[in-house]
């Protein structure tokens, strides 16, 4: 037998050993259920919770963003389920198994979906996000001293309540101090 002989016959009995451990070992295709449009299949009031949206928002914020995309593959998300998933992910602080569990997808389907939604949505920054003017900042700034005693704060993101154990010390007499509740509390931005 010569060199080549030899390796016709190994490469034949390798695939013969590959084909066979290919049956023995074949897992079944993981396949999602059919997928669920949340426009359809939730009320109004679960839609609102869910997604912070109303129906009708999230439908012109699909449009707006333009997420069609063209795909052969088996189940792609619709442009609706893309922007349900990015809302679920990003204004209800979920993770991506949370967030594919609302898509009824993978995770790794919920993470690209994400990217999407964010991608698209920072194209429409320029259209969206306003920035206050140095007037409105100035404005802004000067009625955060005179309620909340923050001096130079011109804006803030979000807001919460902070709660004191005791009476704090060195604060101006100002809204929430104390509660209705008879806690000391005081807003923070």
């Amino acid at each position: 037998m010569n060199f080549m002989d030899y390796r016709v016959r190994r490469g034949r009995r390798a695939a013969e050993a590959r084909h066979e451990a290919e049956e023995l070992y074949q897992r079944p295709y993981r396949r999602y259920p059919e997928r669920i449009e949340p426009t359809i299949s939730l009320n109004d009031m679960t839609f609102k919770r869910t997604f912070r949206f109303d129906k009708e928002n999230v439908v012109r914020i699909a449009h707006m963003l333009n997420l069609e995309r063209e795909s052969n593959r088996g189940l792609p998300l619709t442009p609706i389920q893309v922007v349900c998933i990015g809302l679920n992910h990003l204004a209800g602080g979920h993770f991506n198994r949370i967030s594919a569990l609302c898509g009824n997808c993978s995770d790794h389907s919920a993470w690209v979906a994400v990217d999407r939604f964010r991608d698209a949505v920072l194209e429409h920054y320029i259209t969206v996000v306003r920035m206050p003017t140095e007037a409105e900042k100035a404005a802004t700034a000067q009625r955060n001293l005179l309620n909340f005693a923050l001096p130079d704060f011109a804006y803030g993101v979000d807001g919460m309540i902070a709660r004191f154990e005791n009476a704090p010390r060195g604060l101006p007499d100002g809204p929430g101090l104390p509660n209705q509740q008879n806690f000391f509390t005081r807003q923070i931005f």
